[in-house]
């Protein structure tokens, strides 16, 4: 049983990394114009200057923005543990 449980992780890691939109992306004081379900199963790390309409399940990473809309958060499906933050002013 060991063995199957052990297939079965790694099915589930691969099926991650399949889904995987981004992988390390980094953002310096960008702007996401009219942009919705940002970072969607991506590991990123972003400042962006001004408003986010709305990030969906950002794997890992950080995202600080001026404003931020929506945030969907999946994170029983998706492990999502990205950290979102709005800039203090």
């Amino acid at each position: 049983m060991h063995g199957m449980l052990k297939m079965l992780l790694l099915s589930i890691a691969q099926l991650k990394e399949l889904n995987l939109y981004c992988k390390n992306l980094v953002l310096k004081d960008c702007k996401m114009i009219k942009t919705d379900l940002s970072f969607e199963n991506s590991e990123v790390n972003a400042s962006i200057i001004g408003h986010i309409e709305s990030i969906k399940n950002p794997l890992s990473g950080c995202i600080i923005a001026d404003t931020i809309g929506d945030t969907i958060r999946d994170d029983q499906i998706y492990g999502c543990k990205a950290e979102i933050m709005l800039r203090k002013k």
